[in-house]
């Protein structure tokens, strides 16, 4: 996948994609975070740039790549998980250095953060002393 369509799935699916990688990132792939349109959208912008290699086991053993898009539906029909687990690894291979890069990045500033948040008074409040007399 080119830079700029990554750019694209980052930017359309926004805190969902982060929700998605999170997932992926821990062995798992959980869509609740995604639309149904955006779901489609993935699912089309990752069989465009999927492709695989076939060797010719009969033969000579020669290797043809192929484009994933033009066998998508005859290969996943009624193969839904494995369809799932192609979707899960286009993701690891495509942004999963990403997802441990930001997870990386978020957890230095949330430390950050909370290492400069504001303390809280301990103890009791001193008692105000009045002017007398």
């Amino acid at each position: 996948m080119g830079a700029t369509t990554g750019a694209q799935v980052m930017f359309r699916l926004g805190r969902a994609f982060a929700a998605v990688m999170a997932s992926v990132s821990q062995g798992e792939l959980d869509l609740a975070a995604l639309s149904p349109s955006d779901f489609d959208w993935i699912v089309v912008t990752m069989k465009a740039s999927t492709k695989f290699d076939l060797v010719d086991t009969v033969g000579g053993g020669t290797v043809r790549t192929v484009d994933l898009a033009p066998l998508f539906d005859e290969h996943f029909a009624g193969r839904y998980g494995q369809m799932l687990e192609w979707l899960k690894f286009a993701l690891e291979v495509n942004f999963g250095p990403l997802a441990d890069a930001v997870r990386s990045v978020l957890s230095g500033v949330t430390a950050l953060s909370d290492s400069s948040r504001p303390k809280a008074a301990t103890g009791s409040a001193g008692a105000s002393s009045s002017a007398s007399g």
